[in-house]
C-alpha cells in the first residue's frame, strides 16, 4: 500500500466516524452509497465539478468537525505532520524504484520481461503516434515531422534493447518499420491514417483529392481482420504493401498499384480492381475474389 493510500484511508475513517456519532450507523450507510452512487457520474459528466463537491463534501464535514473538537493548531499539526510522513515515505519509496532496464532483468521469466517491454513502448509510442497523425491530417507538416523524427528516435532505442527471441516485441517493431528518410513520412502518416479507420482515410482523400496515396511497403494490418470495406484505394501505389486477411468488401482498387503486394487472406467480395496491377500479388486463401474482377485487372505494367 502507498502513503497515498494510506492517508487516503486515514481521511476516510475519520470521515465514517464523524458521520456515525452525528447521524448513526444506517444513515451514514446510506449517505455514503448514495455518493457513490452519485458522485462518479457527476464527475464524468458536464457539470463534473459538482461531482466533486458532492464527494468532497463529507471530508469538508470531517475537516469542520476536527477544528471544533480538538482547535486549529492541532488540526494543523496532524495535518503538516501527514504531510511530511508522506512526503519522507514518498522519498524513499522513489529512491527504491528500480529503472526500466532493472525492472525487465528482475522478472521471473523471459516473458514477463517481453510483455513489460511491449507495453512500456507503446505508452510511449501510441501519443506520439497520434499526434503525428492528427498533425499531418490538417496538413501540419511541421508538427508531423517533429513527431515522426521522435518516433524514429523511439523505435531505434527500442530495437537495442529487444531480446531477437521476444516474438512479441518483433512483430510489433517490425509493423513500425518507419522509412529511411523524413522526406518520405508522408507513407507512414497515410497509413497510420487507413489504420486509424475508413472515416479518417475517407476525410483525407476528400480533402486531396489530386494525391495519389503512396503506400509501398506499408503494413496494413492487424493481428485481427483489419475492416476497410468500401475504403477508396484508387490509383494508389501499394507495391509491396501488407494486406493480410484485411476486410476489402466493396473497396475501390481501381487503377491501384499492387504488385508485390500480400492480399493472402483479404476479402475482396465486390471490389473494384478494373485496371489494378495484379503482378506477383500473393492471393493465399483470398475470398470473395471472382474470375470476372480477374478479367478487369491486369497482371503486368501497363
Amino acid at each position: 500500500m502507498g502513503t497515498v493510500d494510506l492517508i487516503w484511508l486515514i481521511a476516510v475513517f475519520g470521515c465514517l466516524v464523524w458521520l456515525v456519532n452525528a447521524f448513526g450507523l444506517w444513515t451514514t450507510v446510506a449517505l455514503m452509497m448514495l455518493l457513490l452512487a452519485i458522485g462518479p457520474a457527476l464527475v464524468r459528466s458536464r457539470r463534473g465539478w459538482l461531482g466533486c463537491v458532492v464527494l468532497a463534501a463529507p471530508f469538508v464535514a470531517s475537516l469542520i468537525w476536527l477544528v471544533v473538537t480538538f482547535g486549529w493548531w492541532a488540526v494543523l499539526a496532524l495535518l503538516t505532520s501527514l504531510v511530511v510522513l508522506a512526503g519522507t515515505l514518498s522519498g524513499g519509496s522513489r529512491s527504491r524504484t528500480p529503472s526500466r532496464r532493472q525492472r525487465i532483468e528482475g522478472m521471473r521469466t523471459p516473458s514477463e520481461g517481453n510483455k513489460f517491454l511491449r507495453s512500456h513502448f507503446l505508452r510511449e509510442w501510441e501519443p506520439v503516434n497520434l499526434a503525428g497523425r492528427r498533425a499531418w491530417e490538417r496538413d501540419d507538416i511541421a508538427t508531423a515531422a517533429q513527431c515522426f523524427e521522435q518516433l524514429q528516435a523511439l523505435v531505434a532505442r527500442f530495437r537495442e534493447s529487444a531480446d531477437p527471441g521476444n516474438s512479441e516485441m518483433q512483430w510489433t517493431l517490425n509493423r513500425v518499420t518507419l522509412p529511411l528518410s523524413a522526406d518520405d513520412a508522408g507513407q507512414w502518416w497515410q497509413a497510420q491514417m487507413i489504420l486509424a479507420g475508413g472515416r479518417v482515410w475517407k476525410r483525407w482523400r476528400k480533402a486531396h483529392a489530386s494525391v495519389k496515396p503512396d503506400l509501398r511497403d506499408r503494413w496494413l494490418c492487424t493481428r485481427g481482420q483489419m475492416n476497410i470495406s468500401g475504403i477508396d484505394l484508387s490509383d494508389a501505389d501499394l507495391r509491396g504493401a501488407v494486406l493480410r486477411n484485411a476486410r476489402l468488401v466493396n473497396a475501390d482498387l481501381r487503377r491501384a498499384q499492387l504488385a508485390g503486394a500480400v492480399l493472402a487472406g483479404a476479402n475482396l467480395q465486390d471490389a473494384l480492381l478494373d485496371k489494378a496491377d495484379l503482378c506477383d500479388v500473393d492471393l493465399t486463401g483470398v475470398q470473395g475474389l471472382t474470375e470476372s474482377q480477374l478479367r478487369t485487372a491486369r497482371r503486368g505494367p501497363a
